[in-house]
């Protein structure tokens, strides 16, 4: 499994963190989200009870949500990130046509 490291490992403790800390911490979030979906999906389908496996999947669900509040955030706080986004969309959309 990969490890992202923390948001506390990328800033000291005893001092508040400049924007550029801030949005890399942001993105680590993003990936840590999308890390524990990994994860939980691996364990949903590792397993055939249906009482886990519901409460399991409510679980991916509320993380998925979770990393795209933190897009958002990152957007916000990175203004033309959405464009490398928009960018990319576009640049994949030439294998679907």
């Amino acid at each position: 499994m990969m490890e992202f490291g923390t948001v506390l490992s990328i800033k000291r403790l005893d001092k508040k963190q400049t924007h550029e800390e801030l949005v890399k911490g942001i993105r680590l979030l993003v990936a840590a989200e999308y890390e524990a979906v990994h994860m939980y999906e691996q364990i949903l389908g590792a397993t055939d009870n249906a009482y886990a496996k519901a409460v399991i999947q409510g679980i991916i669900n509320e993380e998925k949500v979770q990393a795209g509040q933190f897009l958002e955030l990152l957007m916000e706080l990175q203004p033309g990130e959405e464009a490398f986004y928009a960018k990319s969309a576009k640049e994949i959309s030439v294998f679907i046509s």
